[in-house]
C-alpha cells in the first residue's frame, strides 16, 4: 500500500538520481512514468514536457494511425504491397539494405517498423496512411506536444552551424548539431506524450480491442536486446518497447510488467554531449534510468 508522503519522498530521491545519472554520462534527457489502470498513484515527471527530437519514435503514432484506419475499414492490412528499392527509404537494417523488390503486407511491414525500426517499412506505412490520419491520432488523443514531419536529410546541416568555430579548435565528437536534432524542424514528441499514448495503447483505448491487442504484440517483439530489454532481463519481466536512435539521441518508450503486478509505462528521451563515441554508454543509461523508475514504483504495487 501507499501513502501519499511516501511516494512523494520516493519520487523525489527519484528526480535526484535521474539528474545525478544523466549529469555523471553527459547526457540531458527527459523522463515520463505512469502505472497503468492506477490512477490513484501519481505520474512521475522529470522534464517530460520538453520536446525532443523523435528519432524513430514517430513510428508508434503511426502504427496507431494504422490500427485505427484498419477498424475503419479504410485499410486490409492483409493486403500485399510491392516495394521497389529506388522507392525506399534508407536505413541499416531491414527492406532498407534489399536490393530486389519486396512484396509484403500491410501488417508485416507495421511488424519491421516497430520490431527492428525498419526505415523503409515506416516510410512506406507512413505514406499509405498519410499524415492527416497522424494529426487526427494526434488531436484527438491529446498530444499536443507531438508533430510528425517528413523533416530534412538526417545528414543535413545548416549552414550557419558550419561557419562556428575552426577546424583546428573543434572536438571532432562535439561538431555543430544537424538539423535533424532541432525539434522544430524534424518529428519531435515528449515523454509525457509517449507514456499517454503508451497507456491508451494497454487500456485499449488508442485502437479496437483487437487492433491494441496487435499493437502490444508487436511492441513485445523489438529484436533490440539492449535498453529497457537488458536493463529487465531477469525471469519474470516482460517487456514491450520501442527505441529511437539518431547520433547523439537515444530513446527508448514502452511498458514493463512483472507477474501479479500493475504495468508500468515508461520514457526516457536522452541526448549526450558527446555523439558517435557513447553509444554503448547511452544505451546502459536509458536503461538504467527505467530500472531507477520501474524499481521505485514497485514498492507501491
Amino acid at each position: 500500500m501507499w501513502e501519499r508522503p511516501a511516494a512523494d519522498a520516493v519520487l523525489g530521491r527519484l528526480a535526484q538520481d535521474v539528474t545525478g545519472i544523466l549529469r555523471d554520462a553527459d547526457m540531458t534527457g527527459a523522463v515520463a512514468v505512469r502505472v497503468i489502470d492506477a490512477p490513484e498513484l501519481p505520474a512521475f515527471g522529470w522534464r517530460a514536457d520538453e520536446a525532443f527530437p523523435a528519432a524513430s519514435l514517430y513510428k508508434l503514432v503511426v502504427m496507431v494511425a494504422f490500427c485505427r484506419a484498419v477498424d475503419r475499414g479504410d485499410l486490409d492490412p492483409t493486403a500485399l504491397v510491392t516495394l521497389r528499392p529506388e522507392d525506399r527509404a534508407d536505413g541499416p537494417t531491414g527492406l532498407a539494405i534489399c536490393q530486389d523488390p519486396v512484396r509484403i503486407s500491410w501488417r508485416d511491414l507495421v511488424r519491421l517498423m516497430m520490431t527492428v525500426s525498419d526505415n523503409a517499412a515506416g516510410q512506406a506505412v507512413l505514406r499509405e496512411v498519410g499524415h492527416a490520419r497522424v494529426r487526427d491520432v494526434l488531436r484527438e488523443m491529446g498530444l499536443s506536444s507531438t508533430v510528425v514531419r517528413p523533416g530534412p536529410a538526417p545528414d543535413a546541416v545548416p549552414e550557419q552551424a558550419v561557419s562556428v568555430g575552426t577546424e583546428q579548435a573543434q572536438d571532432p565528437y562535439l561538431v555543430p548539431d544537424p538539423v535533424g536534432y532541432d525539434p522544430l524542424l524534424v518529428s519531435a514528441t515528449t515523454a509525457s506524450d509517449l507514456v499517454a499514448l503508451l497507456c491508451a495503447i494497454w487500456q485499449d483505448r488508442a485502437a479496437s480491442t483487437a487492433q491494441c491487442a496487435f499493437m502490444r504484440e508487436v511492441m513485445s517483439q523489438q529484436a533490440w536486446g539492449h535498453r529497457f530489454a537488458e536493463a529487465f532481463s531477469y525471469p519474470g519481466a516482460g517487456v514491450a518497447a520501442k527505441t529511437g536512435s539518431f547520433g547523439a539521441l537515444c530513446h527508448e518508450a514502452g511498458v514493463i510488467s512483472h507477474p501479479g503486478e500493475k504495468s508500468i509505462a515508461v520514457a526516457v528521451l536522452t541526448r549526450s554531449v558527446r555523439r558517435e563515441r557513447q553509444i554503448a554508454v547511452s544505451n546502459r543509461i536509458v536503461g538504467q534510468i527505467a530500472r531507477h523508475c520501474v524499481r521505485s514504483y514497485r514498492q507501491f504495487l
